[in-house]
């Protein structure tokens, strides 16, 4: 799972909407059912993009297309 989690979270700092999807359908096919990728990687990583950008790491606009990537993925 913490494989998913740093794919999931590079594709957000990428700004790769296909890496994110790609990341979240892997975790559905590999047998993770919504409400456990939701808890243990989705949520997990945006905390992470927060961090992120609070220590200077990534842009505003890379933590705010994080955030709308990862409502996307949540809606799907």
């Amino acid at each position: 799972m913490t494989d998913l989690r740093v794919r999931y979270l590079a594709a957000l700092i990428d700004c790769d909407q296909v890496a994110a999807s790609s990341a979240v359908g892997q975790g559905l096919s590999a047998g993770l059912d919504p409400a456990t990728l939701l808890l243990e990687i989705l949520s997990p990583v945006q905390l992470e993009m927060g961090e992120l950008w609070h220590r200077g790491e990534v842009t505003i606009a890379q933590e705010h297309w994080g955030t709308e990537t990862t409502r996307r993925q949540v809606e799907r």
